[in-house]
């Protein structure tokens, strides 16, 4: 899940060394950041094709990452509940062990849902997969008892993620919550690109158990009589057809893709959910994981979230979670592969397959190898190894398009509001244009502002900008107003505790607005720390 990047890596390379053997070139070093958006030109689609580990390499603290390990730890759960032994003695409806397990399983999916809101239908979908696995296997088929229990626990694990987090949903605003027509097509390379390893597994462990899977496999002959071959026939027209006509424009090629290998993986998986055998409880949750992460990625070729950049944030999200349900179930399948080949032999056509499996893990594995001194080396700085976010800010200096700002002075703030300053302070800060300085001290030291980077917040509260427009100018004033009463009924307004006058602010506000903090406001407010450049005011 984790480790494996997507075969960009290895096409980088490839090239790399074909420019440098037989064009004669000189090597131009490894794109980290290509690996990440897979489908140019941007527009039309604008999609955002991360996977964790870049994801964790590019060290971006967004929700997506923060809840990797949640939703993990919530498929670990699910196949506990699914493979713990059943006891047949007669019990209550919800025995004890069962609802404790429900109920972490729904605080957990209470947390995946406040972390990152765009998990929760996934994962929700896939525990309800599990609560079902549960009772099938528990009562040997599907009936009424088996429905009625079904819904009960479903419902306790939905109600437990829901009320395990109500403060928050108290005051919660979601802007997207609807899905409209995609805008455009992921195409097939693209889409071999980013998951070929996953893709190639699942072929793999097709071919090599395919006289496992497949019943029909060990017929050695077919009379074929003239219906049949019309039916035969018929039916390849037809479904020549829908690839290359209606099909093709509605679903695309990916999506066709898509849609044939949930088919097998389906037929699979009901064939061994029929036979109630315990022992295929893994296998048969492995084969919901992967069917999910396919008719993710499927759907992402009908729909997308209403209000999206195109389909940036609806590719972004969504492909991630099928990554991680890929990575974990073709870990699975590739050990099926591995046992297909022990129990059959060492056929050619089995280890060509496991071969070339290796080979194209191998080739994920390339990333991470060339990626992560490219993204090391990409920094303001040379520093030494170490976990702290912040000090390259000792020694550097920033560019901004008005003038320098000498970092180090906010890097020693910084450090002095993360030791000293408790609470949830609202703490007063320069906004800024797009991709420049701004919101560094709510980025270092998690404290709330009035307005954190305005493109972000214009993107996820698209019905608020009138509401942003007017933080953005009510900080201006703030600033730069000589009217002190002005400044304090605004101050008063967003509840700021500190005001923050460094580098940055004192190249964005004019002097004499910036002047009546030190020299206008005794009793209002006072000075708690001060260096040569950064001078911090407590709001009494």
């Amino acid at each position: 899940v984790c480790l494996l990047g997507n075969l960009d890596g290895a096409s980088q390379i490839l090239i790399g060394v074909w420019d440098k053997i037989i064009e004669g070139l000189p090597w131009g070093g490894f794109d980290y950041w290509q690996s990440s958006r897979m489908m140019p030109p941007d527009p039309p689609g604008f999609e955002v094709t991360e996977f964790p580990f870049f994801t964790f390499l590019f060290a971006d603290l967004h929700p997506h990452l923060i809840s990797i390990p949640f939703t993990l730890l919530l498929l670990a759960i699910m196949l506990a509940i699914v493979v713990s032994p059943i006891n047949n003695r007669k019990q209550n409806i919800l025995p004890l062990n069962e609802l404790s397990a429900i109920v972490v399983m729904g605080i957990v999916l209470g947390s995946v849902r406040i972390i990152n809101a765009w998990d929760f239908p996934t994962y929700f979908l896939l525990g309800c997969l599990a609560l079902m696995l549960r009772e099938v296997f528990a009562h040997g088929g599907i009936g009424i008892v088996v429905i009625g229990k079904w819904l009960l626990k479903t419902a306790t694990f939905y109600i437990v993620s829901y009320v395990a987090f109500i403060p928050f949903y108290s005051s919660y605003e979601n802007y997207y919550s609807s899905l409209q027509a995609t805008t455009n097509k992921t195409q097939l390379d693209q889409a071999l690109m980013i998951f070929g390893v996953f893709i190639f597994i699942i072929i793999a462990y097709f071919l090599i158990n395919n006289k496992r899977i497949f019943g029909f496999s060990k017929i050695k002959t077919v009379s074929i009589t003239i219906p049949r071959a019309i039916y035969i026939v018929s039916g390849a027209m037809a479904l020549g057809y829908l690839v290359s006509g209606p099909a093709q424009n509605i679903i695309g090629s990916t999506g066709l893709l898509a849609m044939l290998l949930i088919g097998l993986l389906g037929y699979t998986t009901i064939a061994r959910l029929l036979r109630f055998d315990h022992k295929d409880k893994y296998h048969i949750f492995n084969m919901l994981l992967v069917i999910t992460a396919l008719a993710i990625v499927f759907g992402v070729e009908l729909v997308r979230i209403k209000g999206d950049i195109d389909r940036m944030n609806t590719v972004f999200k969504f492909y991630l979670q099928a990554w991680v349900l890929l990575g974990l179930g073709c870990s699975y399948l590739f050990w099926q592969c591995l046992k297909g080949i022990k129990e059959k032999g060492k056929t050619k056509t089995n280890m060509a397959m496991f071969l070339a499996s290796c080979f194209l893990i191998g080739c994920g594995l390339i990333y991470p190898v060339f990626a992560t001194p490219a993204r090391v080396g990409d920094r303001f700085i040379p520093t030494k190894l170490t976990l702290d976010g912040k000090a390259y800010m000792n020694k550097s200096t920033y560019m901004d398009a008005k003038g320098e700002i000498d970092l180090s002075f906010d890097f020693k703030a910084i450090t002095w509001m993360n030791n000293n300053l408790t609470g949830i302070p609202v703490v007063l800060e320069a906004n800024t244009p797009m991709y420049r300085w701004g919101s560094r001290i709510s980025v270092y030291t998690g404290y709330p502002t009035i307005l954190g980077w305005r493109w972000h917040q214009e993107q996820q509260r698209m019905d608020a900008h009138s509401e942003i427009q007017r933080r953005v100018s009510d900080i201006n004033i703030i600033y730069e107003t000589e009217n002190v009463v002005e400044a304090l009924e605004l101050i008063k307004k967003y509840r700021v505790r500190y005001i923050y006058v460094g580098g940055l602010e004192k190249l964005y506000y004019s002097p004499k607005g910036l002047s009546k903090f030190a020299l206008h406001m005794n009793g209002n407010i006072e000075k708690v720390y001060s260096n040569q450049e950064v001078d911090i005011y407590k709001v009494n």
